[in-house]
């Protein structure tokens, strides 16, 4: 047998690649793993996506503010409660994110 581990008391027997049926399915960000344009897996860290998420949505909320958009008119283009639009222009203004 190639590597083997033990996992509470069994033995589990560690394939070579050659012998692995591997089906790359990639995720809701990418399409295909082995393709993916991230340096890290979106299933390690969900929480870095989330937060990386939402400070590029902040990002946007804030050009468009600056542009002159409504923040009654940024909410709907975007689907979110006016109040989430102003915490999210405050927070990119500080440079910060709470997500």
């Amino acid at each position: 047998m190639y590597g083997m581990t033990a996992d509470n008391d069994r033995q589990i027997e560690d394939l070579p690649p050659e012998f692995c049926h591997y089906a790359d399915e990639g995720c809701k960000l990418a399409e295909s793993c082995l393709n993916c344009p991230f340096p890290m897996c979106y299933h390690d860290d969900p929480a870095l996506f989330r937060r990386q998420q939402a400070e590029r949505r902040n990002e946007e909320m804030f050009r468009l503010r600056q542009c002159g958009k409504s923040l009654a008119d940024i909410a709907a283009a975007l689907g979110l409660k006016r109040g989430t639009v102003i915490r999210g222009i405050a927070q990119h203004a500080q440079g910060q994110s709470n997500y």
